[in-house]
């Protein structure tokens, strides 16, 4: 007699369960297994081929994975999974829901309760969609896709092919409980909205003071211990939004980290931490170099401003647009005009008014009476449009204008929407 069998997988996995409806398999599976079971790309690019129901669970629902996200997540891949890397990484577990039950037999039920072998059937009547972690896998498909393309050098798939086989991807499966019945599209939908809309993000400075993997974060640690000018005036103070009344500190985190990316990649790369760049000037390898570059210029500055350098907190060289302003002119003078001694433009801007009532800001500067009949002054704005007006002014003060205007290539500002500086000085 012949006997036809229904496609199926089987792997180890770690059983549990989420109330009465659903049961769990926790396991790990290596990239290139990840396409075979869920039995299409997930990738946006590829949705219009999947089946109408799913396609409009991952187009409705989620958003397409853009070029920058996809390109931050390979680059994390191979910064942070290679063997011998610098720094550790992992991700977190994908997430994919199973439409009909799994066949579960446990290993040893005495010993190791709920630990055994899962059975999947592959066919295309069992609907598997990734709920959780579409970018994530999204970015491990790029990396297969190119270790397989001939276009690229025979050296930098060799490269892919290792970093491939050097890690797996946690993945949790949910999928009916034996005892019911097969998830609907609709139940499958709202595990993909839970998971993907449910959450509450983290404010950016508490993500900011914890994030060890981004070069730009991790040059503004090491720039606030090691130049003079921030450790010895109050250093940097982490996850707050701005300093407070009682802060000894002279510059919150993201506030500097705005300076760095300034000064690392230009002005339009400041106004956004979320920003890419296809060539950035800042990697891993160069970042202790760059950041002594950048700490001896802001020490520069802040010698030939002398006591009006730490004096007067209002000051607006140390207000957020003015310290990204700094970073601008370095970048300036470093990256665009290849200045031979920086040091001496970090002189002239330190010999610049930088108090709120200096004839330089006249316009960007008003003055506000306060409840109590007082009146101080402050910037007329906040935000990028503030940030480029001071930009300006500064170019125009120490001559860098007609400079950088014979290079033909002022890079342009990006098109992001107004934003207020909450942790300004203002």
């Amino acid at each position: 007699m012949i006997t036809i069998t229904t496609p199926t997988t089987n792997f180890p996995a770690m059983q549990g369960m989420v109330g009465s409806r659903l049961v769990t398999y926790a396991t790990q599976l290596p990239p290139h297994s990840i396409e075979g079971l869920l039995g299409h790309d997930p990738r946006s690019r590829f949705w219009r081929k999947l089946p109408g129901d799913i396609e409009a669970i991952y187009s409705k629902v989620q958003r397409a994975t853009t070029n920058t996200r996809l390109r931050g997540i390979t680059d994390y891949i191979k910064n942070r999974f290679m063997p011998g890397g610098p720094l550790l990484g992992a991700f977190p577990a994908v997430s994919i829901a199973v439409q009909n039950p799994v066949v579960f037999r446990e290993i040893n039920i005495t010993e190791m309760p709920g630990v055994g072998h899962i059975q999947i059937d592959m066919s295309s009547r069992n609907a598997r969609i990734v709920v959780d972690g579409l970018g994530r896998i999204s970015g491990v498909f790029d990396l297969i896709e190119r270790s397989y393309d001939e276009s690229v050098s025979k050296v930098e798939r060799e490269k892919l092919s290792i970093l491939l086989s050097s890690f797996s991807v946690p993945v949790v499966i949910y999928a009916p409980h034996p005892e019911t019945t097969p998830l609907s599209r609709a139940e499958m939908g709202q595990l993909f909205f839970d998971f993907n809309f449910k959450a509450v993000a983290v404010p950016s400075r508490i993500a900011i003071s914890l994030d060890r993997s981004d070069p730009y974060i991790l040059a503004t640690s090491l720039l606030a211990a090691e130049c003079s000018a921030i450790a010895n005036n109050g250093g940097m103070e982490e996850r707050a939004a701005s300093l407070g009344s009682k802060s000894t500190a002279i510059v919150v985190q993201q506030v500097l980290l705005r300076a760095v990316r300034a000064a690392m990649e230009g002005s339009a790369f400041a106004e956004s931490n979320k920003s890419d760049i296809a060539h950035p000037n800042l990697g891993f390898d160069t970042i202790r170099e760059q950041v002594g570059s950048f700490s001896d210029f802001i020490e520069a500055f802040a010698k030939e401003m002398g006591d009006r350098y730490s004096s007067d907190k209002k000051s607006l060289h140390l207000s957020s647009p003015g310290w990204q302003t700094l970073g601008v002119i370095y970048h300036d003078v470093v990256y665009r005009l290849n200045v031979p001694d920086p040091q001496k433009v970090a002189q002239a801007l330190g010999r610049i008014d930088w108090s709120r009532s200096g004839k330089l800001w006249t316009g960007m500067v008003k003055e506000k009476i306060g409840v109590d009949g007082t009146s101080e002054l402050v910037l007329q704005s906040a935000g990028a449009s503030t940030k480029r007006d001071m930009v300006k002014r500064v170019r125009d003060e120490i001559g860098l204008t007609p400079l950088l205007a014979k290079l033909g290539n002022d890079v342009p500002e990006l098109p992001l929407e107004e934003e207020k500086e909450e942790h300004s000085l203002i």
